[in-house]
């Protein structure tokens, strides 16, 4: 799933860049996962912005590696990170 220099909803599966980021941007993780998926996320320059990707349900719903966390900030030009729904409402990252 390629991505430009936007905000966007992420698939289950490998989601990459296709442009450098201009400004701050925000990927969501998909909305109704289930345990077991795995999201893939690769950047590409960042130029000084963060991606932020943030959880994408309730305010309850599928916290990311903490009991309160609903969002995790990629800072480094090419990171990649994975992300796995790994019960009911909790996504680890790998």
């Amino acid at each position: 799933n390629g991505i430009g220099d936007a905000a966007a909803v992420m698939i289950v599966g490998v989601n990459y860049a296709t442009a450098d980021l201009s400004a701050d941007r925000t990927w969501q993780l998909p909305q109704s996962p289930e345990v077991g998926d795995v999201v893939r996320v690769k950047v590409a320059g960042l130029g000084g912005n963060t991606l932020t990707v943030q959880r994408n349900g309730s305010s309850t719903d599928h916290r990311i590696d903490t009991d309160s966390a609903i969002t995790a900030a990629i800072e480094s030009d090419n990171a990649a990170v994975e992300f796995v729904y790994v019960a009911a409402n909790k996504w680890r990252v790998f």
